[in-house]
């Protein structure tokens, strides 16, 4: 069975609801596939970093992004969107295990708020495949 890293901006919090992308997770899971997510959440307000483990193979880390002040709006907006993935870079390194492997890197647009994250991990894991999803509509 395929390990499979996803990238993404967006995953519905344990217990919530599916969204499509927790949806594919599921589905992936579903056909006997061990996946890790990581996720910088934009849409939702939260305030730490955390991990859970779904069942004995999903596990997903939530990054939330950087919520800089003092900067003005776009100034704000430019440290947000460039620096969210480093942090969420430097704790993936600590969610994903020295040994883990991906057959599969999974991630979506917007690619420039996951820049970091994506560089690091196709360096890192040199997957067999990368797919990147421009539009993700159910």
């Amino acid at each position: 069975m395929a390990r499979i890293l996803m990238l993404t901006t967006q995953f519905s919090r344990h217990g919530e609801p599916a969204d499509p992308v927790h949806q594919l997770a599921d589905a992936f899971v579903a056909q006997g596939h061990t996946v890790k997510v990581v996720v910088i959440p934009w849409q939702q307000a939260e305030q730490e970093v955390s991990t859970y483990r779904e069942n004995d193979r999903l596990s997903v880390l939530r990054v939330p992004p950087l919520e800089p002040r003092g900067l003005g709006r776009i100034g704000s907006l430019l440290v947000r969107w460039t620096f969210s993935s480093f942090v969420a870079m430097r704790h993936a390194r600590k969610f994903l295990a020295a040994d883990d492997h991906f057959d599969l890197i999974y991630t979506s647009s917007p690619a420039v708020v996951l820049d970091f994250l994506i560089r690091w991990s196709l360096r890192r894991f040199k997957a067999k495949s990368y797919l990147y999803i421009v539009d993700f509509f159910p």
